[in-house]
């Protein structure tokens, strides 16, 4: 749905080669409980799967059906260049289970439409989870220049240790681009509340501003909704940077004030713009 092909960095890289190898395996639990972060980019997903890891009470839980995850996980089982959808759960369950049972796994609805390809199908699909959390962000504007930010540096997440972002001496700002941005995330959100629909178990919806304002109260939502130990937020709380700063804000301003001094008919960019925004018929 975006443009320009999400990549990331070498050290991103490294970190999801860890994050993926059998070092990291659990030992082999039956389910008790299978649980969904339903979730876009910059919503706060990561943050969030990081949390629960931490806890010790919720399994792994991870962003395993990106791209990037499953090229790694192919491999690891040996299926060549693809493997089922399937087949890569059950491997992810007999390795990412928690010894209490718990599995849990972060998902863009939009990675499961090449392999499901309708809506009615990645509905049937989430049924065999028991609950879903659903990640969204309010502000659409800042998370389409979240989006943006990461597709430039290719920096999607960033410790406390990794100063500068890697960014670039100048972020570029094109306001027709971000307008895409936020018309796709738009999308996106109705393909997930579509999907969700038909869901049969329980749901929690959870903001991406919740997350970053008010954790303890969040943490405390989540722990009650997944029926795990409410642990301390201090205790669990993520070793991840904020990569919000002032050149966001920036940004957005510029983004702002080019759509207050815009000709459209001039600009070429704007054709582009108003087939991304076109109800689908």
């Amino acid at each position: 749905m975006f443009e320009r092909k999400p990549v990331a960095d070498e050290a991103t890289m490294r970190k999801l080669r860890d994050f993926l190898s059998p070092e990291r395996d659990l030992p082999a639990t039956p389910v008790r409980l299978r649980y969904l972060i339903l979730s876009q980019a910059r919503t706060g997903g990561t943050f969030l799967c990081e949390a629960l890891a931490r806890s010790g009470h919720a399994g792994l839980p991870f962003e395993y059906l990106n791209p990037a995850s499953i090229k790694f996980l192919n491999n690891r089982l040996g299926g060549g260049p693809t493997v089922s959808l399937l087949k890569i759960i059950a491997a992810l369950e007999a390795r990412r289970t928690g010894a209490n049972g718990v599995f849990g796994l972060q998902l863009h609805v939009e990675q499961l439409s090449k392999p499901l390809q309708s809506i009615q199908q990645v509905g049937n699909w989430l049924q065999r989870f028991h609950r879903i959390v659903m990640l969204y962000r309010r502000d659409k504007l800042a998370q389409a220049i979240s989006l943006e930010r990461s597709i430039q540096s290719a920096v999607w997440h960033q410790e406390p240790h990794e100063t500068g972002e890697r960014n670039p001496d100048r972020w570029t700002v094109d306001p027709w681009l971000i307008a895409r941005h936020v018309a796709n995330l738009g999308q996106q959100e109705q393909l997930i509340r579509g999907a969700l629909a038909s869901f049969n178990g329980p749901v929690l919806v959870l903001t991406y501003e919740e997350l970053d304002t008010s954790f303890d109260t969040a943490w405390r939502r989540v722990s009650a909704f997944l029926d795990i130990p409410a642990m301390p937020a201090d205790a669990v709380y993520p070793k991840l940077a904020r990569m919000r700063d002032a050149a966001s804000e920036e940004m957005a301003a510029r983004f702002l004030a080019a759509l207050r001094d815009s000709d459209l008919a001039q600009d070429p960019a704007f054709a582009s713009l108003a087939a991304a925004v076109k109800p689908a018929g």
